[in-house]
């Protein structure tokens, strides 16, 4: 048998699988109602107040503009458009969070 041959059957050994360490539980003082989230998101109060401050950041500099904050899954949580900001700014403001949502990377500029 080969090298490669004998290292394949080895990492399908399940001795050698990786299992993780299960937590321990917390005394039941420290215990909560529900389960903490185990991936970061923006609660809806959060991105409201967010929205909020960046349409008005951006309207003092003389900006029309729309903003939108979508969950983890793609899916609108807050959109916000300026008065006499154009109609596409809603898309484009949708478009750009949902492609960084997708994507699992930060949305910049």
């Amino acid at each position: 048998m080969t090298f490669a041959c004998i290292a394949s059957l080895l990492a399908a050994s399940p001795a050698f699988a990786q299992t993780p360490n299960p937590l321990p539980t917390p005394p039941p003082s420290l215990q909560l109602s529900r389960p903490l989230p185990q991936q970061g998101y923006l609660p809806f109060d959060l991105a409201l107040t967010a929205a909020s401050s960046a349409l008005t950041a951006c309207e003092k500099l003389g900006y029309k503009m729309s903003v939108a904050f979508v969950d983890t899954d793609g899916v609108e949580k807050v959109i916000f458009r300026s008065e006499s900001a154009g109609a596409r700014t809603i898309s484009s403001s949708f478009n750009k969070d949902f492609t960084s949502a997708s994507l699992g990377r930060p949305s910049q500029g």
